[in-house]
Protein backbone atom coordinates (compact mmCIF):
# COMPACT_ATOMS: atom_id res chain seq x y z
CA UNK A 1 0.00 0.00 0.00
CA UNK A 2 1.27 3.50 -0.80
CA UNK A 3 0.11 6.65 0.94
CA UNK A 4 -0.40 9.98 -0.81
CA UNK A 5 -1.43 13.34 0.69
CA UNK A 6 -4.37 14.96 -1.06
CA UNK A 7 -5.23 17.98 0.99
CA UNK A 8 -5.11 19.47 4.45
CA UNK A 9 -8.11 20.51 6.49
CA UNK A 10 -6.80 22.46 9.42
CA UNK A 11 -8.93 23.85 12.20
CA UNK A 12 -7.89 26.95 14.12
CA UNK A 13 -5.16 25.89 16.45
CA UNK A 14 -3.86 27.56 19.60
CA UNK A 15 -0.35 27.25 21.04
CA UNK A 16 0.84 23.81 20.03
CA UNK A 17 3.81 22.58 21.99
CA UNK A 18 4.87 20.13 19.31
CA UNK A 19 3.85 18.90 15.90
CA UNK A 20 3.52 15.16 15.35
CA UNK A 21 4.55 14.13 11.85
CA UNK A 22 2.45 11.49 10.17
CA UNK A 23 5.40 10.10 8.24
CA UNK A 24 8.06 9.12 10.76
CA UNK A 25 10.33 6.23 11.54
CA UNK A 26 10.01 4.32 14.80
CA UNK A 27 12.84 6.37 16.28
CA UNK A 28 11.44 9.71 15.14
CA UNK A 29 7.99 8.86 16.46
CA UNK A 30 9.59 8.26 19.86
CA UNK A 31 9.57 11.85 20.93
CA UNK A 32 10.52 14.56 20.73
CA UNK A 33 10.12 16.45 22.39
CA UNK A 34 10.36 14.66 17.77
CA UNK A 35 7.55 16.88 17.44
CA UNK A 36 8.09 20.55 16.67
CA UNK A 37 7.10 23.53 18.76
CA UNK A 38 4.96 26.35 17.38
CA UNK A 39 4.79 29.93 18.53
CA UNK A 40 2.41 30.84 21.38
CA UNK A 41 -0.95 32.12 20.23
CA UNK A 42 -1.79 35.73 20.98
CA UNK A 43 -4.80 38.00 20.98
CA UNK A 44 -4.35 40.50 18.16
CA UNK A 45 -5.52 44.06 18.59
CA UNK A 46 -5.46 47.26 16.61
CA UNK A 47 -2.69 49.64 17.59
CA UNK A 48 -1.52 53.05 16.50
CA UNK A 49 1.24 52.78 13.89
CA UNK A 50 3.36 55.33 15.68
CA UNK A 51 3.56 53.23 18.84
CA UNK A 52 3.50 49.75 17.28
CA UNK A 53 7.22 49.23 17.84
CA UNK A 54 6.73 49.78 21.56
CA UNK A 55 3.74 47.48 22.03
CA UNK A 56 3.60 43.68 22.08
CA UNK A 57 0.57 41.44 21.51
CA UNK A 58 -1.20 40.41 24.67
CA UNK A 59 -0.62 36.79 25.63
CA UNK A 60 -3.55 34.42 26.08
CA UNK A 61 -3.72 32.85 29.54
CA UNK A 62 -5.84 29.80 30.24
CA UNK A 63 -6.51 27.52 33.22
CA UNK A 64 -8.96 24.62 33.11
CA UNK A 65 -9.65 25.27 36.81
CA UNK A 66 -8.10 26.92 39.87
CA UNK A 67 -6.31 23.63 40.59
CA UNK A 68 -4.78 23.75 37.11
CA UNK A 69 -2.79 26.81 38.18
CA UNK A 70 -0.62 24.41 40.20
CA UNK A 71 -0.34 21.75 37.47
CA UNK A 72 3.46 21.53 37.09
CA UNK A 73 4.32 17.84 37.11
CA UNK A 74 3.24 14.26 37.63
CA UNK A 75 3.69 12.20 40.78
CA UNK A 76 6.88 13.21 42.58
CA UNK A 77 8.42 14.69 39.44
CA UNK A 78 7.88 18.44 39.15
CA UNK A 79 9.28 21.24 37.02
CA UNK A 80 12.18 22.92 38.80
CA UNK A 81 13.38 19.83 40.64
CA UNK A 82 17.12 19.14 40.38
CA UNK A 83 18.76 16.18 38.70
CA UNK A 84 20.23 15.33 42.11
CA UNK A 85 16.74 15.15 43.64
CA UNK A 86 15.70 12.80 40.84
CA UNK A 87 18.69 10.55 41.43
CA UNK A 88 17.91 10.38 45.16
CA UNK A 89 14.29 9.41 44.50
CA UNK A 90 15.33 6.79 41.95
CA UNK A 91 17.94 5.39 44.35
CA UNK A 92 15.34 5.14 47.12
CA UNK A 93 13.34 2.92 44.74
CA UNK A 94 16.36 0.82 43.87
CA UNK A 95 16.73 2.36 40.40
CA UNK A 96 20.01 3.61 38.98
CA UNK A 97 20.35 6.40 36.41
CA UNK A 98 22.65 4.95 33.75
CA UNK A 99 24.28 6.73 30.83
CA UNK A 100 23.14 5.23 27.54
CA UNK A 101 24.22 5.94 23.99
CA UNK A 102 22.46 2.83 22.71
CA UNK A 103 18.91 3.20 21.44
CA UNK A 104 18.40 -0.57 21.35
CA UNK A 105 19.22 -0.78 25.06
CA UNK A 106 16.38 1.63 25.78
CA UNK A 107 14.02 -0.28 23.50
CA UNK A 108 14.81 -3.53 25.31
CA UNK A 109 14.10 -1.87 28.67
CA UNK A 110 10.47 -1.44 27.58
CA UNK A 111 10.12 -5.20 27.51
CA UNK A 112 11.49 -5.69 31.00
CA UNK A 113 9.21 -5.82 34.03
CA UNK A 114 11.07 -3.32 36.18
CA UNK A 115 11.62 0.43 36.01
CA UNK A 116 14.69 1.72 34.17
CA UNK A 117 16.22 5.18 33.92
CA UNK A 118 18.68 6.43 31.32
CA UNK A 119 20.70 9.57 30.77
CA UNK A 120 20.47 9.79 26.97
CA UNK A 121 23.91 10.71 25.63
CA UNK A 122 25.15 10.79 22.02
CA UNK A 123 26.76 7.82 20.32
CA UNK A 124 29.51 8.27 17.75
CA UNK A 125 27.47 5.90 15.60
CA UNK A 126 24.53 8.00 14.48
CA UNK A 127 22.11 5.07 14.17
CA UNK A 128 22.75 4.04 17.79
CA UNK A 129 21.78 7.36 19.35
CA UNK A 130 18.34 7.69 20.89
CA UNK A 131 16.25 10.32 19.02
CA UNK A 132 15.91 12.24 22.29
CA UNK A 133 19.63 12.20 23.10
CA UNK A 134 20.99 15.58 24.14
CA UNK A 135 23.88 17.23 22.28
CA UNK A 136 23.83 20.66 23.95
CA UNK A 137 26.05 21.72 26.83
CA UNK A 138 24.34 22.32 30.21
CA UNK A 139 21.35 20.13 29.27
CA UNK A 140 20.51 16.54 30.17
CA UNK A 141 17.88 14.30 28.61
CA UNK A 142 16.56 11.53 30.88
CA UNK A 143 14.14 8.72 30.06
CA UNK A 144 12.31 6.63 32.66
CA UNK A 145 10.42 3.51 31.63
CA UNK A 146 7.29 2.31 33.44
CA UNK A 147 7.09 5.30 35.77
CA UNK A 148 4.31 4.92 38.34
CA UNK A 149 2.24 7.80 39.75
CA UNK A 150 -0.75 7.13 42.02
CA UNK A 151 -1.21 3.71 40.46
CA UNK A 152 -1.00 4.98 36.86
CA UNK A 153 1.83 3.60 34.75
CA UNK A 154 3.54 5.86 32.22
CA UNK A 155 5.39 3.60 29.74
CA UNK A 156 7.93 6.30 28.91
CA UNK A 157 8.54 9.54 30.79
CA UNK A 158 11.06 11.89 29.18
CA UNK A 159 12.66 14.65 31.21
CA UNK A 160 14.77 17.58 30.01
CA UNK A 161 17.08 19.34 32.46
CA UNK A 162 18.85 22.67 31.99
CA UNK A 163 21.64 23.60 34.39
CA UNK A 164 20.54 20.58 36.47
CA UNK A 165 16.92 21.80 36.82
CA UNK A 166 13.90 20.10 35.21
CA UNK A 167 12.32 22.24 32.49
CA UNK A 168 10.22 19.78 30.45
CA UNK A 169 8.23 16.56 30.95
CA UNK A 170 6.81 14.43 28.13
CA UNK A 171 4.97 11.16 28.69
CA UNK A 172 2.63 8.57 27.24
CA UNK A 173 -0.87 9.11 28.56
CA UNK A 174 -3.32 6.24 28.83
CA UNK A 175 -7.03 7.03 28.63
CA UNK A 176 -7.25 6.37 32.38
CA UNK A 177 -4.47 8.86 33.11
CA UNK A 178 -6.09 11.41 30.80
CA UNK A 179 -9.37 11.03 32.71
CA UNK A 180 -7.47 11.40 35.99
CA UNK A 181 -6.05 14.72 34.77
CA UNK A 182 -9.60 15.85 33.96
CA UNK A 183 -10.86 14.77 37.40
CA UNK A 184 -8.09 16.60 39.24
CA UNK A 185 -7.46 19.66 37.08
CA UNK A 186 -10.76 20.18 35.28
CA UNK A 187 -12.05 19.77 31.74
CA UNK A 188 -9.40 21.06 29.33
CA UNK A 189 -9.88 23.34 26.38
CA UNK A 190 -9.97 21.05 23.34
CA UNK A 191 -9.16 21.79 19.73
CA UNK A 192 -9.09 19.43 16.79
CA UNK A 193 -6.93 19.18 13.68
CA UNK A 194 -7.87 16.98 10.71
CA UNK A 195 -6.08 15.93 7.58
CA UNK A 196 -7.33 13.92 4.61
CA UNK A 197 -4.92 11.44 3.02
CA UNK A 198 -5.27 9.13 0.04
CA UNK A 199 -4.26 5.49 0.26
CA UNK A 200 -3.66 3.39 -2.87
CA UNK A 201 -3.07 -0.27 -3.56
CA UNK A 202 0.40 -0.68 -4.98
CA UNK A 203 -0.54 -3.15 -7.71
CA UNK A 204 -4.17 -2.36 -8.56
CA UNK A 205 -3.96 1.41 -8.15
CA UNK A 206 -7.30 1.51 -6.30
CA UNK A 207 -7.51 4.59 -4.08
CA UNK A 208 -9.55 5.57 -1.07
CA UNK A 209 -9.59 8.54 1.31
CA UNK A 210 -8.88 8.40 5.03
CA UNK A 211 -9.04 11.09 7.70
CA UNK A 212 -6.33 11.56 10.30
CA UNK A 213 -7.01 13.61 13.41
CA UNK A 214 -5.34 15.15 16.44
CA UNK A 215 -7.27 16.42 19.45
CA UNK A 216 -5.30 18.80 21.64
CA UNK A 217 -6.18 19.46 25.26
CA UNK A 218 -4.92 22.39 27.32
CA UNK A 219 -5.07 22.42 31.13
CA UNK A 220 -2.68 25.30 31.73
CA UNK A 221 -1.16 27.92 29.47
CA UNK A 222 0.34 31.05 30.97
CA UNK A 223 3.54 33.05 30.64
CA UNK A 224 5.55 30.51 32.62
CA UNK A 225 4.18 26.98 32.07
CA UNK A 226 2.18 25.07 29.48
CA UNK A 227 0.43 21.76 30.22
CA UNK A 228 -1.13 20.06 27.23
CA UNK A 229 -2.05 16.66 25.86
CA UNK A 230 -2.77 15.22 22.45
CA UNK A 231 -4.82 12.24 21.28
CA UNK A 232 -3.86 11.42 17.70
CA UNK A 233 -4.79 8.92 14.99
CA UNK A 234 -2.84 8.49 11.78
CA UNK A 235 -2.28 6.01 8.94
CA UNK A 236 1.19 4.58 8.48
CA UNK A 237 2.96 3.84 5.19
CA UNK A 238 0.86 0.71 4.82
CA UNK A 239 -2.30 2.73 5.47
CA UNK A 240 -2.87 0.92 8.74
CA UNK A 241 -4.59 2.94 11.46
CA UNK A 242 -2.47 3.75 14.50
CA UNK A 243 -2.49 6.34 17.25
CA UNK A 244 -1.55 7.31 20.76
CA UNK A 245 -1.78 9.79 23.65
CA UNK A 246 0.93 12.13 24.91
CA UNK A 247 1.10 14.84 27.55
CA UNK A 248 3.54 17.74 27.83
CA UNK A 249 4.50 19.90 30.80
CA UNK A 250 7.10 22.55 30.10
CA UNK A 251 8.72 25.75 31.26
CA UNK A 252 7.94 27.86 28.19
CA UNK A 253 10.82 30.30 28.65
CA UNK A 254 13.62 27.88 29.46
CA UNK A 255 12.72 25.39 26.72
CA UNK A 256 12.39 28.02 23.99
CA UNK A 257 14.69 27.24 21.08
CA UNK A 258 16.06 24.02 22.56
CA UNK A 259 14.85 21.68 19.79
CA UNK A 260 16.47 23.78 17.08
CA UNK A 261 19.67 24.21 19.10
CA UNK A 262 19.89 20.48 19.78
CA UNK A 263 19.42 19.61 16.10
CA UNK A 264 22.23 21.99 15.12
CA UNK A 265 24.50 20.60 17.85
CA UNK A 266 23.72 17.06 16.66
CA UNK A 267 24.67 17.91 13.07
CA UNK A 268 27.87 19.56 14.27
CA UNK A 269 28.70 16.55 16.47
CA UNK A 270 28.36 14.05 13.63
CA UNK A 271 30.20 16.32 11.21
CA UNK A 272 33.15 16.26 13.64
CA UNK A 273 32.88 12.46 13.95
CA UNK A 274 32.93 12.05 10.17
CA UNK A 275 35.91 14.41 9.81
CA UNK A 276 37.77 12.48 12.48
CA UNK A 277 37.04 9.20 10.68
CA UNK A 278 38.28 10.59 7.38
CA UNK A 279 41.46 11.92 9.00
CA UNK A 280 42.13 8.56 10.65
CA UNK A 281 41.66 6.80 7.33
CA UNK A 282 43.89 9.32 5.55
CA UNK A 283 46.73 8.71 8.01
CA UNK A 284 46.32 4.94 7.73
CA UNK A 285 46.53 5.14 3.96
CA UNK A 286 49.46 7.55 3.97
CA UNK A 287 51.85 5.04 2.45
CA UNK A 288 49.39 3.72 -0.11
Amino acid sequence: MIRFYKKHIVCAFVTLIIYLPTHTTAQQRSTDEGPKKSQPSVQKRSIDNKSSSQQKPKETIFYASDDAKDFNGIGDIKLGMSINDLQVRLTDKGISLDDSDNYNKVLNARLESGVSAFNLIPSKQRYRSHPDANFVDNYQSVLITKYSASGFIVPELKLLFKNNLLIKIVGNASIDLWEAFVAKYGKPREEREQKTIVCAYKYTGARFEKTESSTWATWRDDSAIAVKGVLYFYYNDKCELSGGNLFFIEDKIKTEGYDSENRKAKDKFYEAVENESRETLRKRLGGL
